[in-house]
């Protein structure tokens, strides 16, 4: 039979107390066959090789959700491309664009672009995406190979609030699809859309260019978040 021994500290003046709970059921703790830490409710520690089974609640030390980073808002204001952000980390799976009041000066349509690397190699093909709008009636999606196509058709007078939020489909790889919905203000129709993209390296840069390229942005907001 293995023995349990509970060593004391040859130096310190505290004493240590194990103290039970209020139960009046029995329990059993039991320990690791490893030479290890334990790790209380208040402690801080990076765990690696851990894994995570089903049903697990995460929440911060407040109860509150785990927190999700935004980046800085960027003017919508000039000739495309307009790069959003930078510096994306490996580890993330779900990345969130928002884009709020944005507009062009004429009839192009805003497009999402990846890019990867430090000073990013920016992708321009191998996307499969598709949009449309939806106003009075019904109309045909467009796809589209160099981007995630926000919108089948578009004006001047377009304002787009769209999120388009993209999921990476496993942890060791670098397939994101994307899912977009919201409305173009200045004719107030829906817009909706998706796609999906196999990047040769992980994301780290997300852009926004046009469809026909040279569009020329001049109002809106654009931000993503990411976790």
């Amino acid at each position: 039979m293995s023995s349990v021994k509970i060593l004391g500290s040859s130096t310190g003046t505290g004493t240590l107390t194990i103290a039970a709970p209020t139960t009046n059921v029995d329990r059993v703790l039991t320990l690791p066959t490893v030479s290890t830490t334990i790790v209380g409710a208040n402690s801080s520690q990076t765990f690696t090789n851990v894994t995570i089974g089903s049903g697990l609640d995460i929440t911060s030390s407040d109860g509150s959700s785990p927190t999700v980073t935004q980046t800085s808002v960027v003017t919508a204001s000039g000739t495309e491309p307009l790069t959003i952000v930078t510096g994306l980390p490996s580890w993330i799976i779900r990345i969130s664009v928002v884009m709020y009041r944005v507009s062009l000066t004429g009839t192009q349509r805003p497009l999402i672009q990846f890019g990867t690397g430090a000073t990013p190699t920016w992708v321009t093909t191998g996307y499969n995406s598709g949009s449309d709008n939806y106003g009075a009636s019904l109309g045909s999606v467009v796809t589209s190979t160099t981007g995630f196509l926000i919108g089948r058709t578009s004006t001047a007078a377009s304002l787009w609030d769209i999120v388009y939020t993209f999921m990476r489909t496993n942890a060791d790889d670098n397939v994101w699809v994307g899912s977009m919905r919201g409305i173009t203000g200045g004719t107030l129709t829906t817009a909706s859309g998706g796609g999906y993209i196999t990047l040769a390296e992980p994301l780290t840069a997300i852009r926004l260019a046009t469809t026909p390229a040279a569009g020329v942005f001049d109002g809106g907001f654009v931000s993503t978040s990411y976790g």
